[in-house]
């Protein structure tokens, strides 16, 4: 299954994109992604601990929960912050810890794009650590798809603008999952591959 890999966070007070940042359009564009994905394609993310349960609650949705459709990476770093919805992801991945928080964050990245071949990465809303990771991207993984989102605010969509990538227009700026499934070219009729006993989405 083809990997995706998420970046995004809802930026907190006097950090950067925090501004900027529409919380509605962000938690709108996560879960627009993750409806689309989910089971279509395997997407890995960072555990953002404001992300985290948002994926969980997906997961759950689909009856994905014990496939192979999401990895969680994380920094041993913060083991005592770890979010208490970590231990419910079959495919939790434990990066050992730096000297400091810098060096943890930085060997945690490393990790996540030296482990995993993307074929897309989607950025949404997110701080400095959205920027690093896109910076990563683009460094290790050039030809992969990258898709920050400039509506939701917040650094990615400061990183639309400043590598290039015009808004989109005003009548598709919201419409999220036409972004997302005509960049990564997945088809909202795409089957997913869940569980046998699935009924359905819970919605």
């Amino acid at each position: 299954m083809d990997a995706i890999f998420l970046s995004a966070s809802m930026p907190e007070p006097n950090r950067p994109g925090f501004d900027t940042a529409d919380p509605l359009l962000i938690h709108a564009a996560i879960r627009s992604f993750l409806t689309l994905a989910l089971g279509r394609r395997r997407i890995v993310f960072g555990g953002h601990p404001s992300i985290t349960p948002m994926v969980l609650a997906a997961c759950e949705n689909f009856g994905l929960e014990y496939l192979d459709c999401v990895s969680i990476y994380q920094s041993k770093y913060f083991t005592k912050e770890f979010p208490k919805y970590n231990d419910q992801f079959v495919n939790l991945n434990l990066v050992d810890a730096g000297k400091t928080k810098e060096e943890s964050l930085r060997k945690l990245r490393e990790t996540i794009f030296n482990e995993n071949d993307f074929v897309g990465a989607v950025f949404i809303g997110g701080m400095e650590g959205v920027e690093a990771e896109y910076n990563y991207l683009r460094q290790l993984q050039p030809e992969a798809i990258s898709i920050p989102i400039f509506s939701a605010g917040g650094v990615a969509a400061q990183l639309a603008v400043r590598n290039g990538k015009d808004p989109e227009p005003e009548d598709l700026a919201n419409d999220f999952t036409t972004i997302f499934a005509t960049k990564l070219e997945i088809d909202i009729a795409e089957q997913r591959h869940v569980p046998k006993q699935n009924t359905g989405p819970r919605i």
